[in-house]
């Protein structure tokens, strides 16, 4: 079955504690408030190139049904933009990210998608080959 775009399929989802553990304990960060994003890069291993999990903390939304609603805008965000990744980042290794929101307030979804895009192109500028976003530059970090 071909798999276009703007899928994110279960085997990209990295919900492995064992690999989660290790790229808390290990990985490196990027922030751009409300998201923070934690990865890692690993020699590849028969598997997808990206592997993308999302977080929301219970300290500051106590009710499942708002960390639910921030973690489906997150994955909503990620699967429309993955593909800046795939363009940008070497392909010879795997790519473990993480995005946390680390705000107070619920957000809105065109704020996650800016703040993801702007991480996604922080971290292409550190290790990828080219700008994947050469025609539209990402927002500053306002206010943070």
């Amino acid at each position: 079955m071909h798999q276009g775009p703007f899928t994110f399929p279960r085997n990209q989802k990295l919900k492995s504690r064992k690999l989660l553990g290790k790229l808390f304990a290990s990985g490196k960060s990027l922030n751009a408030f409300p998201l923070k994003l934690i990865y890692q890069t690993n020699s590849p291993v028969n598997a997808e190139i990206l592997m993308a999990g999302v977080g929301a903390s219970s300290r500051n939304f106590k009710k499942a049904v708002d960390r639910n609603r921030i973690k489906r805008l997150l994955r909503e965000s990620y699967r429309l933009q993955k593909n800046i990744l795939q363009d940008g980042l070497p392909q010879d290794r795997q790519w473990q990210l993480f995005f946390i929101y680390t705000g107070k307030e619920l957000p809105e979804s065109k704020l996650i998608a800016e703040k993801m895009q702007f991480l996604m192109q922080k971290l292409i500028d550190q290790f990828g080959t080219k700008t994947a976003l050469d025609n539209s530059s990402p927002t500053p970090n306002e206010g943070a």
